[in-house]
């Protein structure tokens, strides 16, 4: 698992998706596999209050956020860091070096690639591969990194109001895992896509069990949810190959989930459907348009999970 910023797992979570012009949480108890519900709600904002995904305007931020959070029973967040804000590769090492030869090599490797200093940057990796002692495969990580600032502005207002942060994570990090646990609970072995969109970016996630396969994400502006949808499986498509996408999800902004999912599926051979991310869930939230709490839920099973 990817994270920028942990403690312990908590056995009861909030989990906030925030976006630019929207909050969304989810607040959830018990067990990861089927976490019992506990509140649903979102927020929009009216003014803005991020430049870059800094907080610049923290007391707008924070009366929002304040709004949002007043009916909730705990005190636990779990959030995530926008991709656009994120830079993330995957590098190559000799097998065999130890824990800290492996650090130095990607911290170096790291510090090439960002616009700014490593000492502005909270940053992890991990092993995408395990090669055999005897051969001689590198040995490849996952590394990612995001500007202290963005973190440590939104864990500031969070904490002024009495919360505690107890993960900061990826967000495609955070929507391969919700996706390998529903797969696992579903017991299928499809090779299976998630799409999840907000206000300017869409992601997708890509897995097959407990396998990501691939991720990516995409600025979106004024696309329509078709050309969208297209554009990202033109991307995993070309990874995967000869590989296919059997079955597609689509989750987030409702003016995306809106789409005419049974003609999609006839126009690219892939059952595609709308996500409804609380089906294992204890509790059924009121909530219009639950695919659009997708992130927070993701989020808060990451919390509550071991």
């Amino acid at each position: 698992m990817l994270s920028l910023f942990k403690t312990r797992a908590a056995k009861t979570i909030i989990g906030l998706d925030i976006s630019s012009q929207v909050l969304r949480l989810v607040e959830a108890k018990g067990k990861a596999k089927s976490p019992q519900l506990l509140h649903v709600e979102h927020i929009e904002m009216t003014e803005q209050v991020f430049i870059d995904g800094i907080v610049e305007d923290s007391d707008n931020f924070t009366q929002v956020l304040q709004s949002l959070l007043m009916r909730c029973y705990h005190k636990d967040i779990i959030l995530s860091v926008d991709n656009q804000f994120i830079t993330h590769c995957k590098l190559q090492l000799e097998p065999g070096l130890s824990a800290e030869d492996i650090e130095d090599n990607l911290t170096l490797e790291l510090e090439r690639r960002l616009s700014y200093s490593l000492d502005e940057a909270y940053f992890d990796y991990y092993p995408t591969n395990k090669p055999n002692k005897k051969s001689d495969d590198l040995q490849e990580f996952h590394v990612i990194a995001t500007r202290r600032q963005i973190v440590d502005s939104l864990v500031s207002c969070i904490s002024n109001l009495g919360y505690n942060v107890k993960q900061v994570s990826y967000c495609s990090s955070v929507l391969s895992n919700f996706l390998q646990t529903l797969l696992s609970a579903q017991q299928q072995k499809t090779i299976t896509g998630l799409i999840y969109k907000n206000e300017h970016q869409a992601t997708i996630v890509v897995c097959q069990q407990q396998q990501q396969l691939f991720s990516d994400s995409i600025t979106t502006n004024d696309d329509s949810p078709e050309q969208v949808i297209q554009s990202l499986l033109t991307l995993a498509q070309t990874e995967l190959e000869p590989a296919k996408i059997e079955q597609l999800y689509l989750s987030g902004a409702t003016s995306f989930t809106a789409c005419d999912t049974a003609s999609l599926s006839t126009e690219l051979s892939i059952a595609v459907a709308v996500l409804n991310p609380f089906t294992r869930c204890k509790g059924s939230p009121d909530t219009e348009h639950p695919s659009s709490y997708t992130l927070a839920m993701a989020l808060a099973i990451e919390g509550l999970a071991t």
